[in-house]
């Protein structure tokens, strides 16, 4: 059967009914990554502007995103701050996000001389998701994207509702842990 799926969550009940009577129920939701492209599809951006915060004067981006395969996209990219007292930076930078199956998702980082980071989620329905991710910073005192001292950061969060039945009855959970020079904080 082809459904029509967009981006985002799609919940899809189906009802199949036998020659005698019979009536099988069940739903699935269907997941498909808001940063993912269609298959064959590119995309591209440029910015550039003034700078709200204080760390920085002004900065400009280029953005390139492909859609490998239906459901592999991949995406590179320069970010140049320009800034008054600290030194300009330039990052490049490279991602890739994969939803190899309908309950998986994947997401990988890597930002030149600012950090790298992974993460994963498992969602088989919307009464189970459980996430995790992990950051490592590069030692810069200068960060346009993190706190200085700042090394390590990674979370893990929850979500289980027991009995669907009851859809006001459920568990959410996360735990953060943030690793700096001068220790740790979870």
């Amino acid at each position: 059967i082809n459904l029509p799926v967009r981006y985002g969550e799609n919940p899809v009940d189906f009802v199949a009914y036998g020659p005698f009577g019979e009536i099988r129920e069940f739903n699935r939701t269907y997941r498909v990554l808001g940063e993912l492209l269609p298959v064959g599809r590119f995309e591209y951006g440029l910015s550039a502007g003034q700078c709200r915060a204080p760390a920085c004067d002004a900065t400009a981006n280029v953005d390139l995103r492909y859609g490998a395969t239906p459901r592999w996209t991949v995406q590179a990219g320069l970010d140049q701050f320009w800034r008054d007292t600290v030194p300009d930076r330039l990052h490049p930078y490279a991602s890739i996000v994969a939803n190899p199956t309908n309950a998986w998702a994947l997401q990988g980082d890597v930002v030149g001389r600012a950090f790298a980071r992974g993460g994963v989620r498992y969602e088989p329905s919307v009464d189970l998701r459980l996430e995790g991710d992990y950051t490592r910073f590069t030692r810069d005192s200068f960060s346009v994207f993190a706190a200085p001292g700042r090394r390590a950061a990674w979370s893990v969060t929850g979500f289980v509702r027991p009995r669907a039945s009851l859809g006001f009855f459920f568990f959410d959970a996360r735990v953060e842990r943030v690793i700096t020079d001068a220790g740790h904080t979870t």
